[in-house]
């Protein structure tokens, strides 16, 4: 794994590393796994904005700790879920041709109850992507906890990551109102 070459001395940097391999598995899971019929650039830039919003927000939410402890863990639980839930998209997807829901979420025990066993022949071989970052991901940031910087930066950046992150959000609605009216 080629990050033990690469430093993430700032928190910034390390937000950007995790924001990227969501985003890169998020657009590999919308080209591979999903048939989402997109047509037309809107599209497309729809599905690009997409995961950065949710995945930059959350991740912003972590810079508001000082303590390195609790910034990483922070981080680590925020990345953990989104791939989780990527991931869980994926297979309930593969099993019934449609997306989670809340409501689905709300009722896990009955959506598992009908997967069973198919659960496992669910998982095809390119799941490896999914999971690889996830597994080295925790490891390589607890081994190189000392080498990330105390230089916890200004409040003022930590809330423009944010309002970065809403923006993208705001566009992303926006866009995909204009793209299919009343969609939402």
């Amino acid at each position: 794994f080629a990050l033990k070459n690469i430093t993430f001395n700032t928190r910034l940097k390390l937000i950007s590393l995790l924001v990227g391999f969501y985003w890169l598995k998020t657009i590999t899971a919308y080209a591979i796994d999903f048939d989402l019929g997109t047509k037309g650039l809107l599209q497309y830039i729809l599905l690009i904005l997409n995961p950065l919003a949710i995945s930059i927000f959350l991740f912003s939410l972590s810079l508001y700790f000082k303590r390195k402890t609790l910034f990483l863990s922070t981080l680590l639980v925020f990345y953990l879920s989104l791939n989780m839930l990527l991931i869980a998209n994926i297979l309930y997807y593969r099993e019934f041709s449609d997306f989670i829901t809340f409501s689905t979420i709300l009722s896990a025990s009955k959506v598992s109850a009908g997967l069973g066993d198919s659960a496992l022949h669910l998982l095809r071989y390119w799941d490896f992507i999914y999971i690889l970052d996830v597994i080295a991901i925790p490891i390589f940031l607890f081994k190189n906890k000392n080498n990330l910087s105390q230089n916890l930066g200004q409040l003022r950046s930590h809330l423009m990551v944010s309002a970065l992150a809403i923006i993208i959000f705001i566009l992303n609605v926006t866009l995909a109102e204009i793209d299919r009216p009343q969609l939402l």
